[in-house]
C-alpha cells in the first residue's frame, strides 16, 4: 500500500479503535516507568492501592543512562490487548499483553472514576513468598507435568475423575529437572474480580465474586514467563486449599 492510499475500511475502523485504547496504554507505559525507575510516588499516582506496592519496584540502582534506554523501549513497546473479543475492550479493566525487552508481560489496567490505572499484581507477586496455596498449586502443577498421580491426587480437591490427567505418555525422568525448574520460577498472582480467562472450552471467563469467597480462591500461573496465565481455582478441604482440576479434566477429556 502507497502512502497516498486510504487502508481498507475494517482495517481502519480496527485502527481507530485500538487507537481509542490509547489512555489506558499510557497508563500501562507509566506504570512501566515508575517500576523500573523505582519511584514509589510515582507509581502510587498510577496504580491501584496496595498495602506492598513498594516491593513492586526495582531495587537495583538505574542510571541515567540506563533509565534513558529504558525509556525509549518502554515508549516504543508493543501493547496489545490480551483478549480476541473487542467487546471486552471498553469495559472498567482491559489485561493487556506488554513486549518488553525481548519478552511478553502481562499487565493489567482498570478504570476508576474515568481514570486508567495501572495494576502491578505481577510485579509485587514476583517477589512475595509462598503461602500453603501456592504450593499445593506448585504440587499440581509438577504433577501434571510428570504424570505423577501421588502428586494430583494430594495437591487436588476429591474428584473421581481425576485419572483422565494421567492420559498419554509421561516425559522421560531426564526432563523432570527442567519441568521442576519451570515450576520453581512460576509467578502465582490471585484473581480479582472482573479480570478474564481462557475457559476449557476457548471462551473467555471473567472472574466472578463466588469465585473468591472464604472457601474458594483462584490463583494466576504464569509460567516461563509466558502468557497467558494459567487460571488454577481453588478450595478448601481438611482445612487447607486444594487445587479444583476440574477445568484441567475437562481439557483433558475434550482431547
Amino acid at each position: 500500500m502507497s502512502d497516498s492510499e486510504e487502508p481498507y475500511e475494517p482495517l481502519r475502523d480496527y485502527q481507530a479503535r485500538i487507537a481509542s485504547l490509547e489512555p489506558a496504554f499510557e497508563a500501562c507505559r507509566q506504570g512501566f516507568r515508575a517500576v523500573y525507575k523505582g519511584d514509589l510516588d510515582a507509581l502510587k499516582a498510577i496504580t491501584l492501592p496496595n498495602t506492598q506496592i513498594a516491593t513492586a519496584l526495582t531495587t537495583a540502582p538505574v542510571t541515567k543512562e540506563q533509565y534513558e534506554e529504558m525509556e525509549h523501549k518502554i515508549e516504543d513497546m508493543q501493547i496489545d490487548p490480551r483478549s480476541h473479543s473487542e467487546e471486552e475492550w471498553f469495559g472498567d479493566r482491559l489485561d493487556l499483553l506488554a513486549v518488553f525487552r525481548g519478552m511478553i508481560m502481562p499487565a493489567s489496567v482498570v478504570k476508576v472514576d474515568g481514570q486508567w490505572k495501572f495494576d502491578c499484581k505481577w510485579w509485587i507477586a514476583a517477589k512475595r513468598k509462598d503461602g500453603q496455596a501456592e504450593q499445593t498449586a506448585r504440587m499440581f502443577l509438577f504433577g501434571l507435568m510428570t504424570m505423577n498421580a501421588e502428586l494430583l491426587v494430594n495437591a487436588s480437591l476429591p474428584n473421581e475423575k481425576i485419572g483422565h490427567l494421567l492420559k498419554g505418555s509421561a516425559p522421560p525422568r531426564g526432563e523432570h529437572g527442567q519441568l521442576a525448574h519451570v515450576v520453581e520460577t512460576t509467578i502465582f498472582a490471585p484473581a480479582t474480580v472482573g479480570e478474564t480467562y481462557p475457559s476449557p472450552t476457548g471462551r473467555m471467563e471473567t472472574v466472578r465474586k463466588e469465585d473468591l469467597t472464604g472457601d474458594r480462591m483462584m490463583l494466576f500461573a504464569l509460567m516461563a514467563a509466558n502468557p497467558p496465565a494459567t487460571p488454577i481455582k481453588m478450595g478448601r478441604h481438611d482445612g487447607k486449599w486444594r487445587v479444583d482440576a476440574s477445568d484441567f479434566i475437562e481439557m483433558a477429556m475434550r482431547q
